[in-house]
């Protein structure tokens, strides 16, 4: 003899409470994948400034213990600024360019690298020439002309000015490279300067690297908008040293500026 079987539906309530669990898990989980995918970024990030690393070391064996200058512009490198990711385009993956194409214009997108790029930036291009693609890596400089008054660099590299000849610092002139801040990371909106690949991109303080309108080298442009706090959400940027080895931290934190403050930064910034 055959029964029925009873078959249990669910009823409104229960399906709301269902639903309302998965929303609570979801709710949970979500801030843990942004994390993940937010560190996976600033890994990869890392990983490219310890290409750009390599690269610098391996140019200063070739290059009598000398680092790239930062900069160099007209009439040093007519029409266009000669920078240090010119100097290290072909130790970084890079086809061979001709040097006056180098000293003439930016690159175009196909001869980007991808290396100078850092996945998390806003903007992957320069504002208003979509044939231009940023370069969120930063060769902390000082202004060459100090050379010639007698004051020493005081920073890992230096730009040129007006007719003086770039000054290259030898590595072996570091007596902490450990300690030496070789590259960071620059992310804005807004107006661009040399923030292109081929320009040489440059920073001279903290406060120009993370301040609310700084651009690497100027702050006075208030439609300029500093994102590089949001690379990584954690308000941790990524610092190269001068030996190969990356740091993470605050760009005002005492572990970067030591004694200084953003506007005139000490510590990792002093070359030493």
């Amino acid at each position: 003899m055959k029964t029925k079987q009873n078959i249990k539906f669910f009823n409104i309530l229960e399906l709301l409470i269902v639903i309302a669990i998965i929303g609570i898990l979801l709710s949970l989980l979500f801030p843990a994948l942004k994390s993940a995918r937010s560190t996976a970024r600033q890994t990869e990030c890392m990983n490219n400034q310890s290409q750009i690393g390599k690269a610098i070391f391996i140019f200063t064996v070739d290059n009598e213990k000398k680092v790239p200058y930062a900069y160099a512009p007209y009439p040093l490198a007519p029409a266009a600024p000669f920078g240090w990711d010119d100097q290290l385009r072909t130790y970084l993956g890079g086809s061979e360019m001709s040097y006056t194409d180098q000293i003439s214009r930016a690159w175009t997108a196909e001869e980007s690298l991808e290396v100078l790029q850092c996945p998390s930036a806003k903007e992957k291009t320069v504002n208003g020439h979509p044939d231009r693609m940023r370069n969120n890596y930063v060769m902390p400089a000082y202004e060459n002309g100090h050379m010639a008054r007698g004051a020493r660099p005081q920073r890992f590299s230096t730009y040129a000015v007006d007719d003086r000849e770039p000054y290259h610092r030898k590595i072996t002139a570091l007596s902490n490279p450990g300690g030496t801040l070789a590259l960071t990371e620059l992310d804005y909106t807004g107006p661009d300067w040399t923030a292109w690949q081929g320009g040489g991109n440059m920073v001279f303080t903290a406060e120009l690297q993370a301040g609310a309108n700084g651009n690497g080298f100027f702050n006075f442009l208030t439609t300029t908008i500093n994102t590089t706090l949001e690379l990584h959400n954690r308000e941790k940027v990524n610092f190269l040293l001068a030996d190969g080895h990356i740091e993470s931290h605050h760009p005002f934190s005492p572990d970067v500026i030591g004694d200084g403050d953003p506007a005139n930064p000490e510590g990792m910034w002093i070359a030493k």
